[in-house]
């Protein structure tokens, strides 16, 4: 169980999460024996942020720091399943237009809200940012799992509770079935979805 930092736990927003639970699985591994664990037999679950961290760290490649002086940096990130419920699709969140808008018209990035929220998950001071900076522009790639996944990528089990019906508000985009479904939708031509249920 991974205590991790939420988004507003340092400057980094969501990566707080993210290098957290990165740092998690190179501890295990580090610390394999002591633990009686198999290092190349490391699988992750979670719900929610944990659903999307699990699912980042399976579909990014290798952080592992060769050159590092830590040697828990050193240790490879990837993990060998996911299980994962309630996810979000991606950490990209211009992402989610594209996934909202067919079926329901709904664009999240241009609510004043989700802007102020995705100021947040970036660590960034101006919207516009988000779009034009280089620096913000890597970092939304870093975190966009959708374009990440290729046939390297372990099983997955993806669940999603919640009805498929048009978010009453925005927040309800979080934990939309939508995720589970683009998810999918991007998985299954490397055949790594075991199971799915878009609610």
């Amino acid at each position: 169980t991974v205590s991790y930092r939420f988004m507003t736990d340092g400057p980094d927003g969501v990566m707080n999460s993210l290098a957290d639970m990165r740092r998690c699985v190179q501890f295990i591994r580090y610390h394999a024996k002591e633990l009686h664990v198999d290092p190349s037999r490391i699988g992750c679950f979670g719900i929610s942020a944990g659903a999307g961290g699990s699912i980042w760290l399976a579909v990014h490649n290798d952080m592992a720091d060769p050159a590092s002086a830590d040697p828990v940096a050193r240790e490879s990130t990837r993990i060998r399943a996911v299980a994962a419920i309630n996810p979000q699709s991606s950490y990209d969140i211009f992402r989610w237009d594209d996934i909202f808008d067919k079926p329901f018209h709904l664009r999240p990035t241009e609510d004043p809200e989700m802007q102020q929220e995705m100021l947040a998950a970036y660590g960034a001071d101006r919207f516009g940012d988000l779009t034009t900076k280089p620096n913000y522009i890597a970092l939304r790639k870093d975190l966009d799992m959708l374009s990440m996944m290729d046939p390297s990528d372990p099983p997955m089990w993806l669940y999603c509770e919640n009805p498929g019906d048009a978010p009453k508000k925005l927040s309800a985009t979080l934990h939309h079935p939508l995720h589970v479904v683009a998810l999918k939708d991007a998985e299954i031509k490397y055949s790594t979805v075991q199971n799915w249920y878009p609610g």
